[in-house]
């Protein structure tokens, strides 16, 4: 991964259509944390996630 990126410099974590695929746990945000405590300074985090179906509130339109 080091020939790639360089960690000296900020990155990008890119958490897209990944979170809505894990329970709402302690352990995820552990996880999500390390990831984030990874990062070089200056580093951006982009989280993006789909509704949640599980308890569903009808539309105006339903």
């Amino acid at each position: 991964m080091q020939e790639v990126l360089d960690f000296t410099q900020p990155v990008a974590l890119l958490l897209v259509a990944v979170l809505h695929f894990v329970d709402d746990d302690p352990l995820a945000y552990q996880a999500v944390g390390r990831l984030i405590a990874a990062l070089p300074p200056g580093s951006f985090v982009a989280v993006k996630h789909a509704p949640s179906t599980r308890s569903r509130t009808p539309c105006a339109s339903d």
